[in-house]
C-alpha cells in the first residue's frame, strides 16, 4: 500500500546515499503505489513503470548488471533469481495477505458507497482475526538470510556465492511443471 511504498523508498535513501538506483515495478503493482514511488524518487534514481513500455523491460539487463538488489519479499521469483545469479541482495519484508483481505483492503481504501460498507466491515473481521496478514514468506527469508544469500533491508549488504545445488533446481522445476500438468 502506500505507506508500505512511503517506507520502502525511506529506506532505500538511507541504504543508497549516493547511488544510481534503477527502480522497476511489476504489473501486480498498484497504482497507489507506484504514485508513491514517483513522488518520493530522488534526483538521479530512474523508475521503470510496468505498462509504459513492456518491450523495454530492463529488468534482464539489470539482473545481470546491477551491483546490489532490493526486492520486496512477496517477490520469491525475484529472490532466487537474484540469489541464484550471486548478487548481493536485500530483502524488504511485506506482511502478506490472503486474497479475499487484500481484496477487501484495496475496496476498503477507495471511495463512494462500496467503500463505505466495507471499511467498518474488514475492521470488524481483522478485529476478530478473520482476515489480515495470514500467508508466512518470512520462513524463505530466513534461509536466504541463514545460508548468507541476502540480508534485511537496512543492514550491511554482503557478497553472496549465489544458489549453488542445481539438481535441487532442476527438480523442484519438475516438481512444479509436474503439479500445472494435472
Amino acid at each position: 500500500d502506500a505507506d508500505t511504498a512511503k517506507d520502502l523508498m525511506q529506506s532505500m535513501r538511507k541504504q543508497f546515499v549516493s547511488a544510481t538506483v534503477y527502480i522497476s515495478t511489476s504489473r501486480r503493482t498498484a497504482p497507489a503505489v507506484t504514485d508513491v514511488i514517483k513522488q518520493e524518487l530522488p534526483a538521479g534514481w530512474k523508475l521503470f513503470c510496468w505498462g509504459d513500455d513492456n518491450a523495454n523491460n530492463p529488468y534482464r539487463a539489470l539482473l545481470s548488471e546491477a551491483d546490489y538488489f532490493v526486492v520486496t519479499g512477496d517477490s520469491v521469483s525475484m529472490l532466487v533469481e537474484v540469489a541464484q545469479m550471486g548478487k548481493p541482495l536485500a530483502i524488504y519484508e511485506l506482511p502478506s495477505q490472503t486474497s479475499i483481505s487484500a481484496r477487501l483492503k484495496l475496496a476498503a481504501t477507495g471511495h463512494g458507497t462500496l467503500a463505505g460498507f466495507i471499511k467498518p466491515l474488514f475492521g470488524a473481521l481483522q478485529k476478530l482475526g478473520l482476515v489480515g496478514y495470514t500467508r508466512d514468506l518470512t520462513r524463505i527469508h530466513r534461509y536466504l538470510y541463514q545460508q548468507k544469500l541476502a540480508v534485511p533491508l537496512g543492514e550491511e549488504f554482503v557478497p553472496s556465492r549465489g544458489y549453488k545445488d542445481s539438481d535441487a533446481l532442476e527438480h523442484v522445476s519438475r516438481r512444479i511443471k509436474t503439479l500445472l500438468e494435472t
